[in-house]
Order: C-alpha cells, then structure tokens, then sequence
C-alpha cells in the first residue's frame, strides 16, 4: 500500500490519528507486506488506530524474519531454475 493510500484511510476514519515518522511508515509497511496476521491493508490500519504504533512496531521481528525467509526461498528458486536450465542445455547438446 503506497503511503498517501494508508494515510487517506487513516483520515476517513479517524482524521486526528497520531502522524508518524518516515521510519515509522517503513515498519508500518515492513509489518503489512510481511505480518501473518495481516491479510488486508484494512487490518493495518485497524491496527494502527486501535492499538497505535507500538503494537505494530512489537510485530517487526517477525516479519523482518519472514521477509529473511521469503528472500532466501527466491534465490533457491532462482538457482533451481537456473539448474533446470543449464540440465536442459546439456539434454541439447547430445
């Protein structure tokens, strides 16, 4: 969700909502990308209003650890393919 999206909801909702830094809107975004409990932009910022930023920046580790595991299961599949290219390119060359 781009930053001017979250905070238009933020102001139909609740247009006194505590600001936040740029920061604070990357661990906002880091936690909405990567939380599990996060299904939709709607649950983020549910968040945000009812338990503030705290709550949101209590969820980073995990999410940081998820977007870790989410980077690492990209290059292994990167490297498969890569593998399953060059078996095929040795199937040509017979």
């Amino acid at each position: 969700m781009m930053k001017s999206e979250f905070i238009e909801k933020l102001e139909v909702i609740n247009p006194n909502y505590r600001e936040f830094t740029e920061q604070e809107y990357k661990n906002i975004e880091l936690v909405y990308m990567y939380h599990p409990a996060i299904q939709e932009k709607d649950d983020i910022i549910d968040l945000y209003l009812r338990f503030g930023y705290e709550t949101i920046e209590d969820m980073i580790s995990r999410s940081e650890k998820i977007r870790e595991i989410d980077n690492q299961i990209f290059l292994k599949r990167q490297e498969l393919d890569d593998l399953i290219d060059k078996k095929k390119m040795l199937g040509k060359q017979l």
